[in-house]
């Protein structure tokens, strides 16, 4: 562990995600080196948790159903004047510069691009903790072949091999829980809905080292957020075709890694 880190041990954090595999992450990177962290899965319950207590840092993701973390943290920050500061970092998959200037224009200490690795996450904490900013985003390396599946790159991303089984078996049961609510809103035009899983997917995917289906997951949120939804049903059925090989990938990975 970074010697440097040891000052986490006074923090009080709370992290704020809707998505059960990133609070998993969050929890096993975290958890161990701060003082305190509370997790909580919408804006609404991180704006009562900062009515019943004053944390230090707060780790917020941006986009959740029923509100997303710029407003959140605007309500929040009404009821903070008089208390000792409290700071916040963005936590989001995309890396849009408009968006890196909508959240600090909002107030927000850092920037962070998910999937983030350990290492990256506690140095962004340390930076705002100490009073500076992290604004730096986190762009996916390019390479030259992307794989189906990257273990060596989840195990890099989450610090772990064994965290890195863990992200690939959640991110498998949830492709597998969750794949019929997509097709559904897809067919029924209910496109938030398949925006949200979408953005979810996304996220997960960067931890367990799904590189394909995570871009095609953004190139159909992408698509599906614009005004011209033309071109949709093709990206949808390229996605359909990454979710089934990815989900073999993860099955086999696991069964070799267990």
């Amino acid at each position: 562990m970074n010697p440097d880190w040891q000052a986490l041990k006074q923090v009080d954090l709370l992290a704020v995600d809707d998505h059960r595999i990133n609070c998993e992450f969050i929890e096993a990177a975290l958890r161990p080196l701060v003082n305190s962290l509370h997790i909580v899965r919408n804006g609404q319950q991180a704006i009562d948790a900062c009515r019943e207590h004053r944390f230090d840092l707060i780790l917020m993701d941006l986009h959740m159903p029923d509100m997303d973390g710029v407003s959140a943290w605007r309500k929040i920050q009404q009821n903070l004047p008089g208390k000792k500061a409290t700071r916040a970092i963005a936590l989001t998959a995309e890396n849009r510069e408009e968006e890196q200037r909508r959240i600090q224009k909002a107030g927000f200490s850092g920037y962070l691009h998910k999937p983030v690795s350990p290492d990256d996450l506690c140095s962004a904490l340390l930076l705002v903790q100490r009073g500076t900013t992290a604004f730096s985003v986190q762009n996916p390396p390019v390479e030259s072949r992307c794989r189906i599946l990257d273990h060596e790159q989840s195990i890099k991303r989450c610090g772990s091999s064994k965290r890195a089984l863990q992200m690939q078996q959640a991110l498998a049961e949830e492709l597998e829980r969750q794949f019929h609510v997509l097709d559904h809103a897809m067919h029924t035009r209910k496109f938030s809905t398949a925006i949200d899983a979408l953005h979810q997917w996304s996220g997960a995917c960067g931890y367990a080292g799904a590189e394909l289906l995570r871009q095609s997951s953004q190139a159909l949120e992408q698509r599906l957020r614009s005004d011209d939804h033309q071109g949709a049903g093709a990206l949808y059925l390229d996605l359909v075709r990454r979710v089934e090989s990815t989900l073999q990938a993860l099955r086999l990975n696991v069964q070799i890694q267990s």
